[in-house]
């Protein structure tokens, strides 16, 4: 009786296959976009507090959503003017923006146009996706009202989230929200 030999293959595992996401958070100082970005960092648990950021700061972190596997590399920008010139090396391939103002603070929600014009003279023909981020919904000092907010961002072609970065809520979703808009 003989016996062939077994030929041996080598099988290459199927690589899986992850979407990059490059996004900048941007608004006014004192917004709390470090603080949205570490609540999403989190995961779920309450996040760590901040000092202000200086220039960026750079942070990533595995997301699935809707079937799909994202590594979303997240510039965390000072919102100081004094940091423009680091800033404005960011915006170039910045997929999504998202920005952040306070909905304690008027004039964070007022300089939201500011922020976008800053992206349009830097982000060097790319056209990113927005998402727009009132924050501190934790807060009871309501200046800027939920429909104005709401109303902006459609008037701009962007969703609308109220987080509280402090407490974790709603974050996950605006950086879903970008991940389905992107991938």
């Amino acid at each position: 009786m003989s016996f062939e030999p077994i030929q041996r293959r080598r099988v290459q595992p199927r690589q899986k296959e992850i979407t990059n996401l490059k996004l900048l958070t941007l608004g006014d100082s004192g917004v709390g976009k470090s603080m949205l970005v570490n609540a999403f960092l989190a995961e779920g648990e309450l996040p760590e507090g901040d000092a202000p950021t200086v220039g960026a700061d750079f942070k990533v972190r595995m997301l699935k959503h809707a079937g799909k596997d994202y590594r979303v590399n997240v510039w965390d920008t000072s919102g100081d003017l004094k940091f423009l010139d680091v800033r404005n090396e960011f915006y170039k391939e910045a997929q999504g923006v998202i920005l952040v103002f306070d909905i304690t603070s008027r004039r964070s929600f007022q300089n939201l146009e500011k922020w976008m014009d800053e992206v349009a003279k830097y982000a060097q023909g790319s056209e990113p996706s927005y998402a727009l981020v009132g924050n501190k919904i934790d807060l009871h000092t309501r200046l800027v009202q939920e429909q104005v907010a709401r109303d902006w961002a459609k008037s701009h072609g962007m969703p609308y989230f109220e987080v509280s970065g402090a407490q974790g809520r709603n974050v996950e979703m605006v950086f879903k929200e970008l991940a389905s808009r992107l991938g």
